[in-house]
């Protein structure tokens, strides 16, 4: 993209105010509990997102249902699927929020 600059939306993390809570498998609604165990049993522990997206049990089991989806029916292998998901993160172009490690 022409004339395309990437414009932080916060410039400390100081000022960093989450709007939706990182839920808890205990602090989480009752819809979602289910789901975002499942998750944590997967990842090892609830990643940020997950008790995000647990706020919301829609978007949970729909997020869910797209992963199980991919994980069913993808063709790429474990190594293509974390270079890829690895090098989509670490896109200059990538949200603010992404995985990436940020300078403080």
């Amino acid at each position: 993209m022409v004339g395309y600059q990437h414009v932080p939306v916060m410039t400390k993390q100081e000022e960093f105010v989450p709007r939706i809570p990182v839920h808890t498998i205990d602090s989480a609604p009752e819809e979602s509990r289910a789901t975002l165990k499942a998750l944590a049993a997967r990842m090892g522990k609830v990643l940020n997102i997950h008790g995000e997206m647990a706020h919301s049990p829609v978007v949970l089991a729909a997020y869910s249902g797209i992963a199980a989806a991919i994980a069913k029916h993808g063709t790429f292998d474990a190594r293509t699927r974390a270079g890829t998901s690895i090098s989509t993160t670490n896109s200059p172009r990538s949200s603010p929020w992404s995985a990436r490690p940020r300078p403080m």
